[in-house]
């Protein structure tokens, strides 16, 4: 009727319902307080798991490939921890709560800690209009079995990049 499981009603009356019945500002300010108590994060309260991830962060791994080897790990005994990796004793984490744990470092703390994340800021194209450099990508030279401008072939589609670089060279 209200689009919410039993259960779910079942629990919110039972947690909010007082003597003089259940009142929806008084279970709405309940919810607020209980949303904003501190919390603790995985990887604050289990020192194996910090330091195993710390490990293999300093190692190169990814977020999600440190959180996908340990639900591997944490699944079988016939799993091995990663080749250079301390055992994580089936402590496990989600490549979220990862990044959030991340996030609230404070600055200058991953450096300090060894964490080598890597970045994909190379992959981006920058923005606006602005074409990408000579070489394809940020500081890169272009390879030299590519041509830096393309040849007249008369295969399809070589005609209009040809008069991109006809207007290109114009406007210079």
């Amino acid at each position: 009727m209200i689009g919410r499981d039993a259960s779910v009603v079942s629990r919110e009356l039972a947690r909010n319902t007082s003597k003089r019945g259940y009142r929806a500002t008084t279970a709405h300010k309940r919810a607020d307080r209980r949303r904003k108590r501190p919390q603790d994060r995985h990887m604050d309260t289990e020192p194996v798991l910090r330091t195993r991830v710390l490990h293999d962060l300093g190692h190169g791994r990814t977020p999600r490939q440190i959180a996908g080897r340990l639900k591997l790990e944490a699944g079988g005994e016939s799993v091995e921890p990663m080749e250079d990796s301390i055992p994580a004793d089936g402590e496990r984490i989600s490549h979220e709560a990862f990044h959030t744990w991340i996030y609230a470092l404070p600055e200058g703390e991953p450096v300090r800690l060894g964490m080598m994340l890597p970045s994909k800021r190379g992959a981006r194209r920058p923005g606006g209009r602005t074409a990408w450099p000579a070489g394809g990508s940020w500081g890169c030279a272009p390879p030299a079995s590519t041509p830096t401008r393309p040849k007249a072939t008369g295969s399809p589609g070589t005609g209009k990049a040809i008069s991109w670089w006809a207007r290109r060279a114009r406007a210079r």
